[in-house]
């Protein structure tokens, strides 16, 4: 299994209208995923709709790529 690191300290707004902070945006094997602090996976009801600050450690031609593939996904 494969796991990179796409973005850190991200604040988050889920469809369900709740917010998260310091979530971890990772690509693993061949999935994106949103992670919170305590390792809860944002998705389903609960997938990100905008993120509204953070650092991002990927190029941002590469986090609109995955952020489009997290969309797809869920």
């Amino acid at each position: 299994m494969t796991e990179t690191v796409l973005a850190i300290n991200l604040k988050v707004t889920c469809a369900d209208h709740e917010t998260h902070e310091d979530v971890t945006m990772k690509l693993m094997d061949d999935r994106v995923i949103y992670l919170t602090t305590d390792g809860k996976e944002l998705k389903g009801d609960c997938c990100v709709q905008t993120i509204s600050g953070g650092t991002f450690v990927a190029s941002l031609p590469i986090i609109a790529l995955m952020i489009e593939k997290y969309r797809r996904q869920n």
